[in-house]
């Protein structure tokens, strides 16, 4: 699909257009939004936060000032003084007009009202022409806070009608009674009206408070009667009137219209906290502008038309020596390609520059394609060659890859016969380590044989000992019974010599005598006994001691043998271990093996495909010679050569492998 053909002419034309109408809507759009960007919102919220941060900071510097009159030791000992039993007030009124009369320099707060009270809310003193009424004076929430002792800052509160910011404070005497209090008050009316005049020099932009209290205005910055003022503020006189996109309500006035915004103000009324209403912040609408109405439409026209005409020139200017240089490039290319040939442009700008380049590249191009030419000859007598030696090559991979695959078969084979060694002599192994199991077993058996003899023949020695001891007690027992039986000898003869006063003790030493021989005849028999004993034992111990030394000198003959089968474990491990490693070896040539393998498949693949494009490389050098052959590169364009045949390049490979093989 062919793409839309958009000349640079109707392009830059197109961009001084759309910059054009950004221009005018542009401008269009900033007088619109000229009214509405000082106008759109509560932007007199702002302000109204402004006037109430100045009343605050005036209230602040009444509330300062109070203190310092309360602390004053003049007005407190005047006072004092004026408050005491029959005391005169000359000291206080000389005391209290030297204050005011400061406090109303220039330089100073300048307050309205100035009253000095007593404890019980009278007044003690005041300036001439006092706004407020010294009998409601003690009904006054400051005097109250400041009779009891507290502090009254900088409040708004209503006397009789007006409106006031007032302070007072208590003064008290030297044991700390409440002597009585100062008030200054400054009148709401002027504070509104020095704000409205700080807020701009022009009359019709400034911003004015107004304090509304129903129907009634306690303090007004707004020119006029406060009482049309007062009607205006009402909700149901409230104008709704748009400016541009802007819908809003206004207060209308004789001269003109207000923007407005309130709050409700809470104060004092006598005595009492109330609510003393709405504060309003306002401004004029005299400089607000209707961008309906104020739209320059000569201008705009007059702007357009000049920038259609400039556009045009301009256009025609830049584009000019662009159109030359598209031509004589057209005709360059329209012909045979004559790369000796150049661009010339008139214009001295970047359009010259630009051919300058163009030419700079055309001589390159040229420089190049001569090289490319030359360079397309070599490759075409090169591929032919690269070709015939692959194919050469391609024929011995072929015998190497029939070499390696039989060097892997045997490689295989031998892998297989050793890993069949290696698997006896793991199984000789196996019976080898069997056989010394069982023999170490039997050493142990015949230990335990040999131990349990000794211990036999340790007994038998100790019943040897045993039978010793017994015939010495048996000796003993003989020599008693000789002893006893010579006793009852002596004593039969005795008894006998007594008559027959001894014929009892006769009859027990026979007793005696007869019992002491079948001792001695049963020490005999004992004796006898103990000796067939001590012989039978001597015998067995003799056996034992026989039995000891055959079980001792088979013992050494198995551990003998359990040495040479040691030994020989170790020689079939070690054997064992040998062949596993060689199986080991013989496993990593097979897969070696394998790997050359695949590798020379791979090389013969990769030969193979060398050869294809060796060929390919021809074809392409030959392709290259017609493509450069289409370029005029010296005047005159370059015949065209045949392509030569790739059976005639494929033999050039054998002569040069028989000079080679001649070589």
């Amino acid at each position: 699909m062919s793409r839309v053909r958009f000349p640079l002419f109707l392009k830059f034309l197109a961009s001084c257009l759309v910059l054009t109408t950004l221009l005018v809507f542009g401008g269009t759009w900033l007088v619109r939004s000229k009214s509405q960007f000082q106008n759109r919102g509560n932007f007199l919220f702002k302000q109204l936060k402004r006037y109430d941060f100045y009343q605050e900071r005036v209230g602040r510097a009444m509330t300062g000032t109070v203190e310092l009159l309360a602390s004053d030791p003049l007005l407190r000992k005047a006072l004092e003084t004026a408050v005491a039993p029959e005391g005169t007030r000359t000291e206080l009124d000389a005391a209290a007009s030297n204050l005011f009369e400061r406090l109303s320099s220039k330089n100073s707060i300048q307050p309205d009202v100035m009253i000095v009270f007593d404890a019980a809310g009278n007044q003690l003193w005041a300036p001439k022409g006092s706004p407020v009424d010294p009998k409601t004076l003690a009904s006054v929430a400051a005097v109250e806070k400041a009779r009891s002792g507290s502090t009254f800052a900088h409040r708004i509160q209503v006397i009789d009608g007006n409106a006031f910011q007032l302070t007072a404070l208590p003064m008290r005497g030297a044991s700390d009674q409440v002597l009585g209090g100062v008030l200054i008050a400054v009148r709401l009316q002027r504070l509104v009206t020095e704000y409205a005049e700080q807020t701009d020099d022009q009359v019709v932009l400034r911003y004015r408070p107004v304090l509304l209290s129903g129907t009634t205005v306690l303090a007004s910055a707004l020119p006029g009667d406060p009482a049309d003022a007062a009607r205006a503020m009402q909700s149901d006189q409230w104008v709704k009137v748009t400016t541009g996109d802007d819908t809003r309500d206004v207060l209308r006035l004789k001269d003109h219209d207000y923007d407005f915004y309130f709050e409700d103000i809470s104060g004092y009324r006598n005595g009492d906290a109330v609510s003393l209403g709405k504060l309003f912040i306002t401004r004029s609408r005299a400089k607000v502008v209707d961008p309906a109405r104020t739209l320059p439409w000569l201008e705009i026209g007059i702007g357009v038309a000049l920038s259609l005409l400039i556009a045009f020139l301009m256009g025609f200017w830049v584009t000019r020596p662009i159109k030359q240089m598209v031509r004589q490039s057209r005709e360059l290319l329209a012909g045979e390609t004559d790369l000796t040939q150049r661009i010339h442009v008139s214009s001295a700008d970047e359009t010259a520059d630009l051919a300058e380049n163009i030419n700079q590249v055309f001589g390159r191009v040229h420089a190049l394609a001569s090289g490319v030419q030359s360079a397309a000859f070599q490759v075409g007598a090169s591929s032919a060659e690269i070709s015939a030696a692959a194919r050469e090559m391609l024929s011995g991979l072929k015998d190497q890859t029939l070499k390696i695959e039989s060097s892997t078969t045997a490689a295989t084979e031998l892998s297989a016969s050793i890993q069949q060694v290696a698997g006896n002599a793991v199984q000789a192994t196996q019976v080898a380590e069997q056989s010394s199991t069982a023999v170490t077993s039997a050493v142990r058996r015949m230990d335990q044989i040999r131990n349990a003899v000794d211990n036999a023949a340790s007994r038998m020695r100790d019943l040897g000992e045993s039978s010793k001891r017994i015939g010495n007690i048996v000796e003993v027992i003989r020599q008693i019974s000789e002893q006893t039986s010579m006793l009852a000898l002596n004593a039969s003869i005795e008894a006998a010599h007594a008559g027959e006063q001894g014929r009892g003790f006769a009859v027990v030493a026979d007793e005696v005598s007869s019992l002491a021989r079948r001792v001695g005849q049963s020490a005999k028999d004992i004796e006898a006994l103990i000796q067939t004993v001590k012989e039978q034992t001597q015998a067995a111990i003799a056996s034992m001691e026989i039995g000891t030394r055959e079980v001792v000198g088979g013992s050494e003959l198995v551990t003998s043998t359990l040495n040479g089968l040691s030994q020989l474990i170790t020689v079939v491990k070690e054997t064992a271990t040998a062949v596993h490693e060689q199986a080991m070896v013989s496993d990593e040539i097979a897969r070696n093996m394998d790997a050359v393998r695949v590798i020379a498949g791979e090389m013969l693949h990769g030969s193979e495909e060398s050869v294809v494009q060796a060929d390919r490389l021809h074809e392409l050098a030959f392709s290259l010679e017609e493509s450069i052959a289409g370029f005029n590169l010296d005047g005159s364009k370059l015949p065209k050569r045949s392509a030569p045949p790739l059976d005639a390049a494929r033999a050039l490979p054998a002569k040069s492998s028989t000079r080679r093989a001649n070589s």
